[in-house]
């Protein structure tokens, strides 16, 4: 037995209309993952956000231990955050996002952010210009999350006006939200720690059934720092794809590459697709 779109979103009403019931407020809170990188969070994302005039009273660090939080407390000026939470949970950036997930209240809007954002952008024309407008993005993302039954919205994930200008203005089907940046309305999600660096295609999959869709706004990107893809890297990559792909093998196939190309772990996801029941 297959099950169809309209059931998706018939199976997501229960749980919508419990999130509505216990997190309606459109107020939202934006936390930094971050681990012993205390210049880069304060040059970077936390700059940017006071560029944004985003209010540090939203803006929670999320760091593993004591010793991080003294490193932080020590090394950012107060008045950039509101607090630095620890979570004594030391599984790598999925498991930080999972104790986020868990910590917070069913319903709660979340920002969730990397500590290395050193702008945001928006396509004019055809070109990509630094914007100073962050507080309506959010406000688009959680109102368009709200407006179509969803709990999760991102922009698009690479600065490229040539591919950006062929966009709608957002979309609501299935595709990549890059970890990033994301924006969540908190439905308890567990990423699964076996995916390594992919972990946000598992969240959005995760999303995409829950809910019959997620948001992404194309028209908006971001300049942040990329790791290069080699060495075992390249390896976790392969490894994450294997896993997704076994896990949603109706919705994320492996991107195949010609016969001289290393396999760089890249995947694909189906913009619609319709997932078999177990």
């Amino acid at each position: 037995m297959k099950t169809t779109r309209a059931t998706l979103k018939k199976r997501a009403a229960p749980l919508s209309k419990t999130l509505k019931r216990r997190g309606s407020k459109s107020e939202y809170i934006i936390v930094i993952i971050t681990y012993d990188r205390v210049d880069t969070c304060f040059k970077k994302t936390l700059t940017m956000l006071k560029e944004n005039k985003i209010s540090p009273s939203l803006i929670n660090l999320i760091v593993h231990n004591e010793k991080q939080k003294q490193m932080y407390s020590e090394g950012i000026p107060r008045e950039y955050y509101n607090k630095i939470i620890v979570t004594d949970r030391d599984k790598g950036i999925y498991g930080q996002m999972n104790w986020v997930f868990e910590h917070y209240p069913l319903g709660k809007h979340i920002l969730k952010l990397d500590d290395d954002i050193s702008s945001i952008l928006k396509l004019k024309g055809d070109k990509l210009i630094k914007s100073y407008d962050l507080k309506n993005i959010i406000d688009k993302g959680f109102k368009l999350c709200e407006k179509n039954g969803l709990k999760l919205w991102g922009i698009y994930p690479t600065p490229n006006p040539y591919f950006m200008t062929s966009q709608k203005d957002y979309t609501l089907d299935l595709r990549f939200i890059v970890g990033a940046l994301m924006g969540v309305i908190n439905e308890k999600i567990t990423i699964n720690l076996a995916v390594k660096i992919k972990g946000d295609y598992d969240y959005a999959v995760k999303s995409y059934l829950n809910n019959g869709g997620i948001v992404r706004l194309n028209r908006t990107a971001f300049k942040y720092d990329i790791a290069k893809n080699e060495g075992v890297r390249i390896s976790t990559m392969v490894s994450d794809a294997k896993i997704l792909a076994k896990s949603y093998p109706n919705m994320i196939s492996m991107n195949k590459r010609r016969n001289n190309e290393v396999n760089m772990g890249e995947i694909l996801l189906k913009r619609n697709p319709i997932p078999n029941e177990n």
